[in-house]
């Protein structure tokens, strides 16, 4: 897929590739450089464990 810059530096992510993998607005990305190549993938999620029951899960830190 192809993608331009626009004036202010904002590249657009075509919606099939935003709705393929999911992204929301406002989502971390993280974006390199190098070897003439930009690579832009999807910041992990910081997460906490946090006690449920009788167990332990792993929560989003934007749910807390």
């Amino acid at each position: 897929m192809k993608a331009t810059i626009d004036a202010a530096g904002r590249i657009v992510v075509p919606k099939a590739l935003r709705q393929a993998l999911d992204l929301k607005p406002g989502q971390p990305l993280d974006i390199r450089a190098g070897d003439g190549r930009l690579e832009i993938e999807i910041a992990p999620t910081a997460m906490q464990l946090k006690k449920r029951g009788k167990g332990v899960v792993a929560v989003p830190d934007a749910q807390l």
